[in-house]
């Protein structure tokens, strides 16, 4: 096992979700009791137990690519990186400042590096695809789509 790999991909993660704790999850359920949301959106509890998921997906991926693309990190592990400083600067623009406007801007650039993503996976392992599929359906596609039914239902036109 390598240490340093393993570190830096628990690490990165980590620190990602103690910022988010400490930024806008304390918002998290006032947020959902107070804001109009679409008729099909999770509940507070369901979006936490993905952001867990979330979080322990990308400790793996993040691992997987330390080890195998050592000692050069390839293109993919820095968007993935950004896709995780970028999904908490999204939650505290959303949870905490409900800056509407800005989450959904947000969102639609998560769901662009989201989409780009898998390609640069295949071209490494294609197997990292299966591990990065559920983050793409969360972020890249049902977070954008949430976030654009909040927006439309609270400052849409």
């Amino acid at each position: 096992m390598h240490s340093g790999h393993l570190t830096r991909a628990i690490l990165l993660p980590f620190m990602a979700a103690v910022a988010g704790y400490l930024t806008y999850v304390p918002d998290l359920y006032h947020f959902f009791d107070g804001v109009s949301h679409p008729d099909w959106s999770v509940s507070a509890q369901t979006w936490r137990n993905v952001g867990f998921a979330y979080y322990l997906l990308m400790m793996v991926l993040l691992y997987q690519l330390t080890t195998t693309c050592d000692p050069k990190f390839p293109t993919v592990f820095w968007l993935l990186v950004f896709l995780l400083v970028f999904e908490e600067f999204w939650g505290y623009q959303l949870f905490s400042k409900q800056a509407f406007t800005f989450a959904v801007v947000g969102a639609g650039i998560q769901l662009a590096v989201a989409l780009v993503i898998p390609f640069f996976l295949y071209k490494i392992k294609k197997w990292w695809l299966f591990l990065f599929i559920p983050i793409m359906l969360w972020i890249g596609l049902y977070q954008f789509w949430w976030t654009y039914g909040i927006w439309s239902l609270t400052e849409g036109y």
